[in-house]
């Protein structure tokens, strides 16, 4: 209704915008969670997670407000996937929610992408199955309280979560996401250090853009 009014207060405009990005984000996250829930099937194709992000960046730096200062790295060239939108927006949205909860006053997250080439498994500890060939990957970083080493083998698990008010879905809806696009995910943190969460899907096979070697 703000929008259609034609308001001319510009910062209104921007609040009304606002408001309607937040909402078709909701739906779809809704159709996700019946997705989910129902089996139904997902309409996969190829996109460039740099344009995702890109797309979700005015939002993402609303959501985290006057406590953290999102800075973005993203790649140079194109990162073709196999997925849908709604599967990167909910990797950006809840691992940024995640961070700026792990945030108590003023910090820096990072959202970066690339290319990368595993031959071998990573050498910290992976959720999920790494298949040799090349990824295109989704970091998020923070500098917040980090994870304890006591439940770092549990933050995968529905429900599980250390937040007052916090239901434990996100970070388990990112985990599952990850699964279904047959790539994976690496967490590295440190208490009081901040923690790293980085998402590998495959890359897309017509692309070839040049990754980074990693044995």
């Amino acid at each position: 209704m703000l929008l259609m009014a034609k308001n001319t207060d510009a910062l209104i405009n921007a609040r009304a915008k606002t408001i309607k990005t937040a909402s078709l984000s909701a739906i779809k996250l809704m159709n996700y969670i019946l997705d989910l829930n129902y089996k139904r099937g997902f309409d996969k194709r190829k996109l460039d997670i740099n344009l995702c992000v890109e797309n979700m960046q005015d939002i993402l730096d609303k959501i985290c407000g006057s406590r953290a200062t999102i800075y973005y790295e993203l790649y140079s060239g194109p990162l073709n996937v196999i997925a849908t939108e709604l599967y990167i927006e909910e990797i950006l949205f809840n691992l940024t929610i995640n961070s700026k909860d792990a945030i108590s006053t003023e910090g820096i997250i990072t959202i970066s992408t690339a290319v990368v080439n595993y031959e071998t498994a990573p050498t910290v500890s992976v959720f999920g199955t790494v298949n040799a060939g090349r990824y295109c990957y989704i970091k998020v970083k923070d500098t917040g309280c980090g994870i304890a080493k006591n439940i770092m083998s549990l933050i995968h698990k529905p429900t599980f979560t250390t937040k007052k008010n916090g239901n434990g879905i996100g970070l388990h809806i990112v985990f599952t996401i990850a699964k279904e696009l047959s790539g994976f995910v690496t967490v590295e943190s440190a208490e009081q250090k901040g923690t790293t969460i980085t998402v590998y899907i495959p890359q897309a096979a017509d692309v070839v853009a040049p990754p980074c070697s990693c044995a």
